[in-house]
């Protein structure tokens, strides 16, 4: 379920004010904001470069959830290393897409 910067959640657990909505039970995480499906997605774009889109899009549009809890409940989001990560992996798979394309208008 998602913190709305109350005092306490339904299950008695205390919400802090700096919670910014996050998860705080697993479960309640879309597919696609979990960890271990990017984690795929990105070994996947090494193969197949969109993968790694999805990915970028995901961390565009929100957070990456872990298992893990931080102390105050929440769920774990992927670290701002993750992120740099993935969109170099994005910029190296856009500059190949591009010089393969010009190879083959040019020749």
């Amino acid at each position: 379920m998602l913190q709305d910067h109350l005092s306490t959640t339904p299950d008695n657990s205390v919400v802090t004010e700096d919670s910014d909505d996050r998860y705080t039970d697993y479960e309640d995480v879309p597919w696609y904001r979990r960890s271990g499906v990017n984690s795929v997605l990105v070994a996947l774009g090494l193969l197949f470069a969109p993968a790694t889109g999805v990915v970028c899009w995901n961390l565009v549009t929100g957070d990456i959830y872990y298992r893990k809890r931080r102390p105050d409940g929440t769920l774990k989001t992927w670290s701002y290393a993750n992120k740099v990560v993935a969109f170099l992996m994005l910029a190296a798979e856009l500059v190949v897409f591009v010089i393969r394309v010009y190879r083959r208008l040019a020749g």
